[in-house]
């Protein structure tokens, strides 16, 4: 493929090529769209002086809108949005470090692993009695669907 062609012949070529569905289309032309930023972000990092003014490499913390990748804080690599956590102050919606880079934060600072805020306050609260309690001291079926509104075991002996 010759390096004049654009991203139009590129999205036409794929379409004679059998990729008819626009889902799958626009999903394979992201893909290309990604690669290429990072092809060009790695010929910057070696001096190298012709890039495509189409696909300018993004500084760590810029984002595409319109390609939905953001450059990573952190790592300094283009990734698509899904892999970034939700936020809704920014702009775009997404932090500006990725997931990988988040989950080794945590990691590196010995945080626990996430754990729901109900656990970590000391347990859940029994329907019957009122008291919190730890989710030792509740049946195994609250332990599967921990919404569910039951007694604890205490609680429970005692109404039988």
């Amino acid at each position: 493929m010759s390096s004049v062609m654009g991203r139009e012949d590129l999205k036409a070529r794929l379409y004679q090529n059998g990729i008819k569905n626009p889902r799958v289309l626009n999903e394979t032309m992201r893909i290309i769209d990604v690669y290429s930023l990072r092809i060009a972000r790695n010929l910057e990092e070696q001096h190298y002086e012709d890039i495509a003014p189409v696909f300018t490499p993004l500084e760590p913390g810029q984002w595409s809108a319109a390609l939905e990748v953001t450059c990573c804080v952190k790592c300094e690599q283009v990734k698509r949005w899904d892999l970034f956590h939700l936020d809704q102050r920014h702009s775009t919606g997404h932090k500006t470090v990725c997931k990988d880079c988040r989950r080794k934060e945590d990691e590196e600072d010995g945080k626990p692993p996430y754990v729901p805020d109900k656990v970590r306050r000391g347990g859940w609260v029994c329907v019957t009695c009122g008291q919190r309690k730890p989710p030792a001291e509740f049946p195994e079926e609250k332990h599967r669907n921990t919404r569910k509104q039951l007694p604890c075991t205490a609680c429970r002996k005692e109404e039988k």
